[in-house]
């Protein structure tokens, strides 16, 4: 688990040499409840979808073609500790989420100085960005 680079302390564990960068892998995704999240052969680089919904940690394990374990993973996803894009764990890595998770919180600051001799109360701000102006 030398790529493990996220800010959980969660269970990552290489066995048998830990997975191939080149083979394709078979990946089961388990709620902490048992329940099965994704069980596929998965092709290396490729991306694949875990919905976690409800589930506070999921347990991936990776095996090699001949169905021997190379690594397990956890992953806490209750929202109660970070769950960042581009989170490495293991041999997995969090490209993307859905409405649900992984927000992140944008704040704006504004400083304004009144350049002029009159003195002058602020009665509306407008930010623009590339959908128009707020």
């Amino acid at each position: 688990c030398g790529q493990y680079i996220n800010t959980q302390d969660q269970l990552c564990d290489d066995t048998n040499g830990g997975p191939s960068t080149t083979d394709d892998a078979s990946v089961v995704c388990m709620s902490n409840d048992g329940r099965n999240l994704y069980d596929a052969v998965v092709p290396t680089g490729e991306i694949f979808v875990v919905r976690t919904v409800g589930v506070s940690v999921i347990t991936c394990e990776v095996s090699n073609e001949d169905g021997k374990l190379e690594q397990k993973v956890e992953i806490n996803t209750s929202g109660d500790v970070e769950l960042d894009l581009q989170d490495i764990y293991g041999s997995l890595k969090l490209k993307s989420c859905d409405e649900e998770s992984c927000l992140v919180s944008l704040f704006y600051t504004y400083t304004m100085d009144n350049i002029g001799s009159n003195q002058m109360d602020i009665t509306e701000i407008s930010r623009s960005d590339d959908e128009g102006t707020k």
